[in-house]
């Protein structure tokens, strides 16, 4: 209770002092602490307020900031409307770096989860193209991501030499998240070629 008695004091010095910037990025800050511990409910709690007062206080910097890991939420919550939102949303705004990135990642994997395999490629290839074309960021580690989810789509097409590929590829930036997922890969093409014990 004794550190939310504090964020509010912190969030009402804030907003009676007009500076709605502290506002959100305490609660950005303590959506983000509360994401890495788990509270996934909490965590967009926060976010969705941040938003909030990003959007009445006319302030779409923030507004982007926030928007990026609701977006991630609204996937891994399996949303689907309110991921189309968000990237419709997202779509009309300038995007470069982090917002191609995640705008990209969160479209290829909502047309692979409705089934859109072909529309997710080329979404994956849209946005690496996009990226290099820019080169910020980690671009290495993005581009690894993106070979994650051509991993899946590959094989979910059955394209298993093409999915093997990529889940070598997956592997390339030595993220742990990412080597975790190309396990998952592995593991699923062994499944699918029978050698499991």
């Amino acid at each position: 209770a004794a550190p939310e008695n504090t964020l509010n004091q912190l969030l009402a010095e804030a907003r009676t002092a007009g500076n709605s910037t502290a506002e959100i990025d305490a609660l950005r800050r303590v959506a983000l602490a509360h994401y890495r511990d788990g509270d996934t409910r909490e965590a967009h709690r926060r976010f969705a307020q941040a938003a909030a007062i990003a959007e009445s206080s006319g302030n779409p910097v923030e507004r982007r900031r926030i928007d990026l890991p609701l977006l991630q939420q609204d996937t891994l919550r399996l949303d689907f409307a309110a991921l189309e939102k968000r990237l419709k949303l997202l779509d009309g705004e300038p995007q470069q770096g982090a917002m191609v990135y995640a705008v990209g990642l969160n479209r290829a994997r909502l047309q692979y989860l409705r089934g859109d395999l072909d529309g997710a490629l080329l979404t994956v290839e849209s946005t690496e193209s996009r990226l290099r074309e820019t080169a910020s960021g980690n671009l290495r580690q993005s581009m690894a991501s993106l070979n994650c989810i051509r991993a899946t789509v590959r094989l979910l097409q059955g394209r298993t030499a093409d999915a093997r590929s990529e889940v070598r590829s997956c592997r390339t930036a030595g993220n742990p998240a990412l080597n975790h997922y190309a396990d998952l890969g592995d593991a699923e093409l062994a499944i699918q070629a029978g050698q499991v014990a």
